[in-house]
């Protein structure tokens, strides 16, 4: 297949109509009609259909569902025992549908179990529970309908976002070829000893920006556990394209006026959460639990603040950029 390299406004119009595409079809796959809810809990007995449960369920007090509808075959392509062959209006309808316990439906869906609960299986289970509770009567009040109806607005809301949280790819430009750059060089020796100049300006530069003195603690801390990531950066800035990293120093700033709620970059940073915060502005979505990644990008920013591109100069760092902007 020929790939197509799309600009970013078309690659946001297309993550738009996946996600519409994707609300339509869950909806419709999860499109229960009122009267398909009351057979299932007719029909369930109003008990787990996994054999041997006797969990309830509706609770105790007749109204509070505690129930989970479960599909045989998958509502959603990529689920298990998904297949193209039937409609999602079939995949919502009593055939593909049981009724289980919240443990036992996660069993049945958990991937490693994939082998153990096939369509076959589950069919089977269906039809024993529901032969076995033919003659049983319960009453399903509208309120279970209503609840029902609310649990699986609420399960889609939870599957959109989290489709939009670990689908919608940031474009990262340059900071995925410093991290890579990182990740690829963690292994090579380097002198990561920091010379004596900068070591006496970051002893003035870090309490001039963080007068609280736990906070200046952990940005020592920080630049301490660090240094050696700091130094790989800075040894791939100095041989990149110069132009590309203005423009990380610009996006750097900018967040940082944005987080800080500044206009003036030479401000004092004060609160080290707003170098954290602007860290978890450069780590992929699925990436933000990942301790190689989070260090990475604080590296990346303690980096852009001791070369003093953001956050209070010390007197010595000011006059030496005022000479070097005479030259």
């Amino acid at each position: 297949m020929q790939k197509l390299i799309l600009s970013n406004i078309k690659q946001k119009n297309i993550k738009n109509v996946e996600y519409q595409f994707l609300k339509k079809m869950r909806n419709k796959a999860r499109s229960y009609s009122r009267p398909t809810i009351k057979r299932l809990f007719m029909q369930s007995g109003g008990r787990c259909a996994y054999p041997g449960c006797i969990k309830k369920l509706i609770a105790e007090d007749g109204i509070t569902v505690v129930a989970e509808i479960a599909h045989i075959q998958a509502a959603n392509k990529g689920g298990l025992r998904y297949y193209p062959s039937i409609s999602d209006k079939e995949r919502a309808d009593f055939p593909n549908l049981m009724l289980l316990c919240d443990e036992h439906h996660k069993m049945i869906d958990n991937k490693e179990n994939e082998k153990k609960y096939p369509i076959e299986l589950l069919k089977h289970w269906k039809a024993e529970h529901e032969a076995k509770n033919k003659k049983a009567t319960i009453s399903v009040p509208d309120v279970v309908i209503e609840q029902i109806t609310t649990k699986l607005e609420t399960t889609l809301n939870i599957l959109l976002k989290n489709y939009t949280a670990f689908n919608e790819k940031k474009d990262f430009g340059i900071i995925e070829d410093i991290f890579k750059y990182v990740f690829n060089q963690i292994e090579v020796e380097y002198d990561t000893s920091i010379n004596e100049d900068k070591l006496l300006d970051l002893k003035l530069k870090i309490p001039e920006n963080f007068h609280d003195r736990e906070d200046a603690k952990i940005i020592e801390r920080y630049f301490s556990d660090l240094w050696f990531r700091i130094n790989i950066i800075e040894l791939f800035v100095s041989n990149e394209n110069q132009e590309k990293i203005k423009s990380l120093k610009i996006d750097i700033q900018k967040n940082y006026r944005q987080i800080a709620n500044i206009k003036d970059i030479e401000k004092p940073i004060e609160d080290f959460n707003i170098i954290e915060k602007m860290s978890e502005k450069y780590i992929p979505n699925d990436k933000l639990s990942n301790p190689d990644y989070l260090a990475n990008s604080i590296s990346l920013v303690l980096y852009f603040f001791e070369r003093c591109d953001f956050g209070k100069k010390t007197n010595n760092e000011a006059i030496n950029e005022n000479q070097l902007n005479l030259f």
